[in-house]
């Protein structure tokens, strides 16, 4: 490429990884938190995650951030669908998880307010990366499919155990 192994690895190491869960239940409805005053990007509404510490899989950080953030264990089967490299330096994978509506315990150094809305009509103003990460969804057509193949983007619908989900320390609401 012409560009000098040494330049390109300077510019491999200062991008940073994040990774984000979406929540989503039966009826097509997600979770969404807004970004706290304290918080990057305040008043954007965003997907629960952030930062993957070093020597952590993008899944244990999602987890892990999620447990910060919404004081919810996403538990197992989260399945990526969507991976972006954005413009600002960030990796970030977004993982998929089928659920019931439950109240987040939001951390306010993180987030001020969360709202269960349909993929469909998300809030305003949101992050660019969520934006990002709706718009290829919907431009595939297929908002609820993902898949557990990490090289490929989608596959086919969530059923039975696959879209079962293992959620810790959450109140939930009947729907």
């Amino acid at each position: 490429s012409g560009v000098p192994v040494a330049v390109l690895k300077e510019a491999e190491d200062t991008r940073v990884k994040a990774a984000f869960v979406l929540f989503v239940t039966e009826q097509g409805d997600a979770l969404f938190t807004r970004r706290s005053e304290n918080s990057k990007h305040p008043g954007e509404w965003d997907l629960p995650g952030g930062g993957v510490d070093e020597g952590e899989s993008d899944e244990e950080g999602a987890r892990r951030e999620t447990m910060e953030e919404i004081g919810v264990d996403p538990g197992d089967g989260l399945i990526i669908i969507d991976a972006q490299a954005d413009p600002d330096g960030v990796d970030a994978t977004t993982f998929l998880q089928k659920t019931k509506r439950f109240i987040p315990r939001l951390n306010p150094n993180e987030h001020d307010k969360y709202l269960w809305a349909p993929l469909t009509s998300p809030p305003e103003p949101m992050h660019d990366g969520l934006a990002r990460t709706l718009h290829a969804q919907a431009a595939l057509g297929r908002p609820w499919r993902a898949s557990s193949t990490p090289n490929a983007r989608w596959a086919e619908p969530l059923t039975g155990s696959k879209a079962s989900t293992r959620l810790h320390n959450a109140s939930f609401e009947r729907q």
